[in-house]
């Protein structure tokens, strides 16, 4: 389709400016040619020098571990509902500390600005008194 049915078509429908610069999706975009070098370098030979003197390797034997701790026959494996009470139990006896650290941090700066303010006040108010 050429540009000038392309406008006739917009100009049926709707009103569209056409950009000559963008081409349609049938025409073929001709790209120019790459030109590539796929040639590897050349590889170079080792030069071969004369070998140094031998080096011995000493082999330590293997290390050996202490056997496991043997697992009573009687002990059954915690179910996932005995594994997730424990690590709730365990969340649960560190929270009281946590929130003791998380509340004396939070609320020591507001009760320093709020003793520092009460001091200055009942410092004014003496001061008042006495000179009164």
């Amino acid at each position: 389709m050429s540009a000038t049915g392309r406008r006739n078509l917009a100009a049926n429908s709707m009103n569209f400016d056409d950009d000559e610069s963008i081409p349609l999706l049938t025409e073929r975009l001709t790209l120019p040619a790459l030109d590539l070098d796929f040639a590897l370098p050349a590889v170079e030979q080792a030069v071969q020098s004369e070998p140094g003197p031998a080096v011995t390797a000493t082999v330590l034997p293997p290390v050996e571990l202490p056997p496991p701790p043997p697992i009573p026959p009687t002990a059954a494996l915690p179910t996932p509902e005995e594994i997730r009470d424990m690590a709730l139990q365990a969340v649960l006896d560190g929270l009281p500390a946590q929130m003791d650290t998380l509340v004396s941090g939070q609320l020591r700066s507001a009760v320093d600005a709020t003793v520092a303010q009460l001091s200055t006040g009942a410092n004014q108010a003496l001061r008042a008194s006495l000179d009164g």
